[in-house]
């Protein structure tokens, strides 16, 4: 007698991964990067651009919106870290707009949200380099 086999269950095909929003633009106080949705290792190359393109070279100040992150891993608090050491090592400020959520939990947890200039929104974040 033979004994039939189960089927495994089959996973949804893997779509592609989630787009990652990415604006940057001017501001009296220097310049805002706004960043939404998932900042990974298949999307962390954007931020990185990001970081280092000419407008934010020459501003005085940089808001960092993570307001409508919904995920980031290790690559993104890694890009993130080395940007704040960058303009701290040439003298320029930082604010970060991190309400609770999946970035402030990814910041909590490594231990380094004590450390950066975090705040609960856009506003507050812009407020503190105007």
């Amino acid at each position: 007698m033979r004994i039939p086999r189960r089927k495994r269950p089959t996973s949804p095909p893997a779509g592609p991964a989630p787009p990652l929003g990415v604006d940057v633009s001017g501001t009296a106080y220097g310049a805002l990067v706004a960043l939404a949705g998932d900042i990974d290792i298949a999307t962390v190359a954007q931020v990185r651009e990001a970081f280092a393109s000419e407008r934010l070279q020459h501003a005085d100040a940089v808001v960092v919106d993570l307001t409508e992150v919904a995920f980031m891993d290790s690559t993104g608090l890694s890009a993130l870290l080395t940007f704040e050491a960058d303009l701290t090592a040439r003298l320029r400020r930082l604010a970060i707009a991190c309400p609770e959520g999946a970035a402030r939990l990814v910041l909590d947890v490594a231990g380094v949200a004590e450390r950066l200039p975090l705040y609960p929104s856009r506003a507050m974040a812009e407020a503190a380099v105007s």
